[in-house]
């Protein structure tokens, strides 16, 4: 297929879109680099808020490719994009968020930590992307690209800069922090479960304590966590998109 065929089919959504159609992007992804960073900056600078629009989802293919290249110029426009004000996530980009934003961010970050924390100490942002910017530090320590004492004391502000109210980064604070440092925050951890901060849905005491005291549990909570960039963006997107056979 010519490029301007793959960009045409690149606005199809998914269960209409064929696998291939990506797949020949990421093995040319240098020719393609600059139509899929248009993209994403056109839906940035889009007034209208992407969660009314899911039916065009080239934002979305552009994005994951873009990470998977690390490309640094996409950093900029994903973080507008899941920094907009109000109630602006819907099905599709609130399972992203949790899914891969800490991943995407990581991968076109390239340690660049000072708007990941600027997003985590705003209260006016959706708390869930507030959330995937805590993991997506954990990432940078995991990639070597933030010193892990340099979390460590961002950690230690962090447990006293959060709004003291039950929001879902406290949650991923307290689980990133026993994860990663152990019983370093144990007491600083035990305290936001006292405060009820932390949603003991997704964590309480039992699994803490399991994390301290098993480490292969604790490293395999890692790994499911998905602690790590994005290698492959076909296989990254395959949990939300049923591809239409390859004719």
């Amino acid at each position: 297929m010519k490029k301007e065929e793959i960009l045409e089919k690149l606005k199809l959504p998914g269960r209409q879109l064929d696998r291939n159609v990506l797949e020949e992007i990421q093995k040319q992804a240098s020719n393609y680099k600059e139509d899929l960073l248009a993209i994403l900056n056109r839906e940035a600078d889009n007034p209208q808020n992407p969660a009314s629009r899911m039916e065009y989802n080239d934002w979305i293919y552009a994005m994951y490719l873009l990470a998977e290249i690390r490309e640094k110029k996409a950093y900029r426009p994903i973080l507008k994009l899941f920094t907009r004000p109000g109630n602006f996530l819907n099905p599709l980009t609130g399972d992203i968020v949790l899914q891969n934003l800490a991943q995407i961010l990581a991968s076109v970050a390239h340690g660049e930590v000072n708007p990941i924390k600027e997003i985590i100490q705003n209260q006016n942002i959706n708390e869930y992307c507030r959330a995937a910017c805590i993991e997506t530090l954990v990432i940078m320590v995991e990639i070597g690209e933030l010193e892990r004492e340099e979390l460590y004391h961002y950690f230690v502000e962090l447990f006293n800069l959060l709004e003291r109210s039950p929001i879902f980064p406290w949650t991923v604070l307290a689980q990133s922090a026993i994860l990663v440092f152990k019983k370093s925050f144990l007491k600083e951890v035990k305290q936001s479960f006292k405060n009820q901060l932390i949603d003991d849905i997704y964590l309480d005491m039992e699994e803490v304590k399991s994390y301290l005291s098993n480490p292969e549990l604790s490293q395999l909570a890692l790994a499911k966590k998905k602690y790590g960039i994005i290698i492959d963006a076909v296989s990254a997107l395959e949990w939300w998109i049923n591809f239409k056979e390859s004719s």
